[in-house]
């Protein structure tokens, strides 16, 4: 049973990826956490897939919001305006914001 991406906090399961550390000002966070609202081991890994995709389509959004708008400063108003674009793509794609 691979467990991996997965911490049991106060009997329940939670699924968590680290964000690589060149989107993490874009992302806003370290690392993406999300409880998967079980305490049995079995169903938390059944479950972490799909939220482990989600994950990675915030990251991949992420990469492509710094490739389009060419952020390369770290000004604090470079990155606010790129975590707005971010969380307006995720809206406009009908997804969840994490």
């Amino acid at each position: 049973m691979d467990t991996s991406n997965l911490s049991k906090r106060r009997r329940q399961w939670y699924v968590q990826l680290k964000v690589p550390a060149s989107l993490v000002d874009i992302v806003g966070c370290r690392s993406l956490t999300r409880s998967l609202k079980t305490p049995d081991v079995d169903e938390a890994v059944r479950k972490k897939h799909a939220v482990l995709a989600e994950f990675h389509r915030i990251l991949d959004a992420a990469r492509v919001v710094i490739k389009t708008e060419g952020i390369t400063s770290g000004h604090p108003v470079d990155k606010l305006a790129a975590q707005a674009r971010l969380l307006l793509k995720q809206v406009h794609e009908g997804g969840n914001c994490w």
